[in-house]
């Protein structure tokens, strides 16, 4: 009866992920909010569901068409999509807002090149509104 509980315990913490990325550890510090938005898609990259990492911890798995917000702790932090060499090292400030566009490079760039299919880009407040305008918020 342990061994299936412990089991059962292990299977629903293993599915769980959250909307923020502040951990106990970090919960007395000030925090920030990031939302990520990807635009809808007729063709190009529809697809793909990358992952957005916040310091290595996935905090959504991004289709076209939806965004999502968290909430993170203030500093020195790396957000990326993806592969690790798609994203962004900011120093985040308690109390702000930061909106990041994953878009989509060209095929044909990246599959001769080799690059990375995906981009994320920090962007204005405003492009970000408009931009998530119509979007399907994913939440946990």
């Amino acid at each position: 009866m342990k061994l299936f509980l412990a089991l059962a315990c292990g299977l629903v913490a293993f599915g769980q992920t959250t909307t923020t990325a502040v951990s106990p550890e970090t919960a007395n510090q000030p925090v920030a909010r990031i939302h990520v938005y990807r635009p809808k898609a007729k063709m190009v990259g529809i697809a793909l569901h990358p992952s957005i990492y916040f310091d290595g911890m996935e905090l959504y798995r991004l289709g076209a068409g939806t965004f999502f917000t968290a909430t993170v702790p203030a500093g020195k932090h790396l957000i990326t999509a993806g592969r690790s060499e798609v994203g962004q090292l900011l120093d985040i400030e308690a109390g702000k807002e930061y909106y990041f566009l994953l878009g989509h490079k060209n095929m044909f760039v990246t599959g001769l090149g080799g690059a990375e299919p995906m981009t994320l880009s920090l962007v204005t407040e405003d492009e970000a509104r408009s931009g998530m305008r119509g979007l399907k918020e994913l939440k946990k």
